[in-house]
């Protein structure tokens, strides 16, 4: 069976250094290469610099080649307003890695990056892994502040050069529609709490939901 997974972080295969986040995906890679040595893993994932595919005990990464923030001071100041959460041509990428790899099935971590897009567009199964729900994020990213620290938030540097708390809301705010649009596309999600269960109903009744435990990162263990 071929797999093809999509992640918005690289794993150590790439980067040579251990996840400082989701480490659980590692773990989970891990043990499908011990205990189903039959399976053969596909992964792409977001980066700033051009490779071609690494092949690494029970797994094959790709690149899915996204630009790396703007040298000029001028030029990220204008793409931090401009709140850019992902290109077309992004998924164009991600299409020319299934094309390429013909998986059996995809597996999406999270709802955070585009990939899920994608999901009515393909043949072969898909499924997401339901992480943060960013709509429901959304509405307590201000919670716990004052008036007087909102309005210094607002007013600060750092929300002068596109940055801080302020921008964080107004990209999640285009996130949270791209999420809408990712969970009305996909029919398959997998989640481990009544939580997630409960934001699947809520944001596609239609959807059929899995109850699948997730790996902890080696160091619980």
């Amino acid at each position: 069976m071929r797999i093809l997974w999509f992640t918005g972080v690289q794993l150590p295969a790439v980067t040579g250094k251990k996840l400082d986040r989701a480490a659980w995906q590692e773990g989970l890679r891990r043990a499908l290469n011990q205990y189903h040595p039959d399976l053969k893993l596909f992964i792409a994932s977001f980066g700033a610099v051009h490779y071609d595919p690494i092949t690494d005990e029970n797994a094959t990464y790709y690149n899915i080649y996204r630009e790396p923030p703007p040298g000029s001071r001028w030029k990220r100041l204008i793409k931090n307003w401009g709140h850019q959460t992902y290109q077309d041509d992004e998924l164009g990428r991600c299409q020319q890695i299934i094309d390429l790899v013909q998986p059996d099935l995809i597996f999406i971590f999270g709802t955070e990056n585009p990939f899920g897009l994608l999901a009515d567009r393909l043949q072969v199964p898909v499924i997401i892994s339901i992480q943060a729900v960013l709509s429901e994020l959304i509405t307590r990213i201000f919670q716990g502040l004052t008036w007087v620290e909102l309005l210094r938030e607002i007013f600060s540097r750092k929300t002068l050069l596109g940055e801080g708390l302020l921008h964080r809301y107004l990209q999640l705010r285009i996130l949270v529609k791209m999420e809408e649009l990712i969970y009305s596309r996909c029919f398959l999600f997998e989640g481990r709490t009544n939580w997630d269960k409960n934001w699947l109903k809520r944001l596609n009744s239609r959807a059929q939901y899995f109850h699948i435990d997730r790996i902890l990162a080696e160091e619980f263990y």
